[in-house]
């Protein structure tokens, strides 16, 4: 390869990976997922002398005009099939139109021609890289040998060509992807010691150093890079991300905006403009975008979530659904719009659509935590609803889920998520003993983020602890009463684990700042419903249980679990229920129930609270002499 032939070829590597591959790593979710395709941002960076051939393809994929460079290459091969160099470069143009399969094929014979070419290793480890994200599942299961293959051929294309700069930003790429970030950093920062403009390089160091949490040197070399190159769609991208962010929306939609100048075919641009709009408060503009970047590419799940928050953050939860289905339709496998699905099927109160659709993400995905997490609560909340351990599936369902979850501790030993799930399950499968030395273990994790402290509340309350739950809760409410979205996320959680009182209260805060949010709106009237519906199983249970027959007290009975299902915090019930166990001789259910009455009436009186607690102690030794679990 001569010295004007590889210098062409280096700037037409650069051209075709400048965004391409930019932004698949995994590294974290503020980076897009898989944004593919030609943009007329691609970096000039022509070096010597070029023919005519060159230079035509180069002008084209500058203009954002891939097909037509694909041509080029095609009809200047047909003229020259023995010139390895075209060959490569059209190995990599096919590459960015996603062309895989092509691609490596005149990657292959163009090695076959020559063993040497480092731009014919390269195509071949863009082609295994970009598989990584492929659609076909058989790819992507295959995504850490992939990514290692991709790795071994930038390393060989550097063994024909040490200083080629761009073989070190892709092998720094490959590195961002397996998340050795220390790596990737140096790689990237071998590339630009080799070619101080290479926006390309600077952009994927600046993502490196953000991932790393340094934010402030991750921003500079965006700027850096744009400096370079102020065409650099990517650099525009990431910096308006970075400001989005640090919460200058105006920034980062005038950045965002010029990414998308640059590179018009691009849903994540879309994607992220419609969430820097919805921050404005302008959310015409925010479904504009996300719908646009829809229509340019049908299964791009983050643009279908992000509308589906913003119909749920509405008040429009049935909306919400129907767009993750329709999102689903166009990637089946895409496994967070089932999360989605599930989870928003909860919000509105069907467990049993919850349930399939977190059956289908565990079919495929056994340890995901989130699934058996919201698997466990849609148990719960039809068990709930009947009062009944075999509602849904049955008590070997629970039995299976508690197995699986288990099954994922064992990989996943410090998941708070998947405790918390193990000590709902545990409770709603009558192993209270066991639930408590789940929060044993719960309790010694500190939480280290809100999530965390949600779920710590979380278990508190699945245990009658309700003070110590509430303020969790109200440090929470406190905390975020001027982010009106994020106190939505906290209500909306509440309400579904039935934790109702401190729901209302989140609802009330958020309407407190927007007097006319229609989610909040519609979430405490939804609470009035069931706090009605509560009220009317207590005045029916208590006009049974006035009764002596066996039939009447177990009609009773039913009447005041299904008070309890639907407002957990009645004391009434719990006492009442307490009794019933008790005549019963159910001295461990009995415990429970007093327990939690006393829980809830911190106040009373202390000679009556000495004598219930008098009482629980005889049937805890009731319920030990009869070998009774404490349930």
């Amino acid at each position: 390869m001569t010295s004007s032939e590889r210098k062409t070829s280096r700037w037409l590597l650069a051209a075709s990976l400048s965004v391409g591959l930019l932004a698949v790593p995994v590294v974290s979710a503020w980076l897009p997922v898989l944004p593919t395709g030609a943009s007329a941002q691609a970096q000039v960076r022509l070096r010597g002398y070029v023919n005519q051939t060159m230079r035509r393809a180069n002008q084209l994929f500058q203009a954002g005009k891939v097909k037509e460079a694909e041509t080029v290459y095609t009809q200047a091969l047909q003229r020259n099939p023995g010139n390895d160099n075209y060959r490569s470069a059209l190995a990599l143009v096919q590459a960015e139109l996603y062309k895989l399969d092509s691609a490596e094929k005149n990657a292959d014979q163009a090695l076959k021609k020559n063993p040497k070419n480092p731009y014919a290793h390269i195509a071949k480890g863009v082609v295994a890289r970009y598989r990584t994200s492929s659609s076909d599942m058989t790819y992507r299961a295959r995504r850490a040998e992939l990514l290692t293959e991709a790795e071994s051929h930038f390393k060989t294309a550097l063994r024909f060509d040490s200083d080629n700069p761009e073989a070190y930003n892709m092998l720094g790429e490959v590195y961002r992807d397996q998340g050795r970030l220390d790596e990737a950093r140096q790689a990237f920062e071998k590339a630009v010691n080799l070619d101080s403009n290479y926006a390309n390089a600077l952009t994927n160091l600046g993502t490196v150093y953000h991932a790393q949490g340094n934010h402030a040197e991750a921003m500079s070399h965006f700027q850096q890079a744009i400096r370079v190159n102020s065409k650099h769609s990517a650099a525009h991208y990431y910096m308006g991300s970075a400001q989005l962010e640090r919460g200058d929306t105006h920034g980062a939609i005038k950045h965002l905006n010029n990414a998308l100048y640059l590179n018009r075919n691009a849903p994540h641009i879309l994607t992220k403009l419609g969430e820097a709009y919805q921050r404005q408060g302008n959310e015409a503009a925010a479904v504009e975008n996300y719908k646009k970047a829809i229509q340019l590419k049908p299964e791009y799940g983050e643009a279908h979530r992000k509308l589906s928050a913003l119909y749920d953050y509405r008040g429009d939860g049935e909306l919400a659904v129907a767009q993750l289905k329709s999102g689903l339709n166009a990637n089946p496998a895409y496994t967070p719009f089932k999360l989605d699905i599930a989870r928003l099927s909860l919000a509105v109160d069907k467990p049993d659509q919850a349930v399939l659709y977190y059956k289908d993400v565990l079919s495929t995905d056994p340890g995901n935590a989130e699934a058996l997490e919201g698997l466990a609560q849609s148990y719960q909340r039809s068990a709930q609803r009947t009062a009944s351990n075999a509602a849904v599936g049955g008590a070997d369902d629970l039995v299976d889920a508690e197995q699986a979850i288990d099954q994922a501790l064992q990989a996943q030993p410090n998941s708070l998520s998947l405790h918390l799930a193990k000590l709902r399950l545990q409770q709603l499968s009558g192993k209270p003993d066991d639930a408590r030395d789940t929060w044993t273990r719960i309790s010694q994790m500190p939480p280290r983020n809100e999530v965390e402290q949600a779920m710590q509340g979380q278990a508190l309350f699945a245990l009658g602890r309700y003070q110590e739950s509430d303020a969790v809760f109200r440090q929470m409410i406190q905390a975020n009463q001027n982010d009106p979205q994020k106190l939505l996320k906290v209500a909306d959680m509440l309400k579904m684990n039935g934790d109702l009182d401190m729901a209302a209260e989140a609802y009330k805060t958020v309407q407190m700042k927007q007097p006319d949010n229609l989610k909040a709106r519609r979430g405490l009237q939804r609470i009035e419903v069931s706090r009605q519906e509560a009220d009317r199983s207590l005045r029916l249970a208590t006009a049974l249980n006035n009764w002596w027959s066996q039939k009447q007290r177990d009609s009773a009975m039913d009447l005041y679990l299904d008070t309890l299902n639907r407002y957990p915090r009645s004391s009434d019930a719990h006492l009442a229920l307490g009794k019933l166990y008790a005549r019963e001789n159910e001295y461990g259910k009995a415990v429970v129930q007093y327990e939690s009455y006393l829980n809830l009436n911190p106040n009373m009186p202390a000679d009556e609270r000495q004598r219930l607690e008098k009482t629980v102690a005889r049937y805890r030794e009731r319920a030990g002499k009869r070998g009774q679990s404490i349930e």
